[in-house]
């Protein structure tokens, strides 16, 4: 355990007898108001009223005059812990900010070298296709001089002339399997793996222009009034707000 607090003494909370006495009093007070039916009982009410509030502000004056201690105590573990933290943030904070930048370049190299696998592929295709095109255009070529032979010498001729053409598109078609075979692959970058260290990808996002993503998605998009700066314009003579409903509210406040 790195951090622990030391000297703290065993204490008890407990509330003083005759305060017992004086909230039983008060509230057995209250209890015999059961309506305020007239100016008599609106007084009486009031008196009450008064004497319970009183005793509310007698707790709360104690009760933090009891916390204080406490919460200087809390504020100082706090303190503490944060001071001892502060250079482990700090570091944990630039070493996951280099890690991020050597993944991101990682993630950078293998998308380059996969754009170079393929346009070296697409440029292999292409010169394939013009390459037997050009034999299906002489093999074509041979035919139909073989097909425009007028005597036998010439057939022949056109037939030998046919045969080289097929056994050059063979040679041809075996040499351009060789070539496809031979060419250049994707360098491959392996993923870094350390203990304790996880790598993923995932979708964010961050808000351009706020008003037209919540007239676009208005479900997404959380609006909640202003309610003390909203109150702050009525108390200085605003009564007409659009969308809401400006009212008068009757409210009673009983001081000590």
């Amino acid at each position: 355990m790195i951090l622990s607090v030391q000297h703290v003494a065993q204490c008890d909370v407990a509330i003083q007898p005759d305060a017992f006495k004086r909230r039983a009093e008060a509230v057995e007070s209250a209890k015999f108001i059961q309506s305020v039916t007239s100016e008599f009982a609106f007084n009486e009410a009031a008196a009450v009223s008064r004497e319970l509030a009183g005793l509310r502000n007698e707790v709360e004056k104690s009760r933090k005059e009891a916390k204080a201690p406490v919460l200087d105590l809390g504020k100082k573990i706090d303190g503490a812990a944060a001071e001892f933290l502060a250079p482990i943030e700090a570091e944990s904070a630039r070493l996951r900010g280099e890690m991020t930048k050597f993944q991101a370049e990682q993630d950078r190299l293998r998308m380059e070298a996969e754009r170079k696998r393929r346009e070296e592929e697409e440029k292999v295709r292409r010169a394939e296709e013009a390459r037997l095109a050009e034999i299906r255009r002489q093999e074509e070529e041979a035919r139909r001089a073989e097909s425009n032979a007028r005597n036998e010498a010439e057939r022949r001729a056109a037939e030998e002339r046919r045969k080289q053409m097929a056994a050059q598109a063979e040679a041809e078609a075996a040499a351009a399997k060789q070539r496809q075979e031979s060419a250049p692959v994707s360098v491959f970058v392996p993923q870094v793996k350390a203990a304790g260290v996880s790598v993923r990808k995932d979708w964010d996002f961050e808000i351009t222009d706020l008003a037209a993503f919540a007239a676009a998605y208005p479900d997404l998009v959380t609006i909640t009034p202003k309610r003390s700066d909203v109150l702050a314009l009525l108390r200085n003579g605003t009564r007409e707000l659009k969308g809401a409903r400006v009212f008068e509210a009757t409210k009673i406040g009983v001081r000590a």
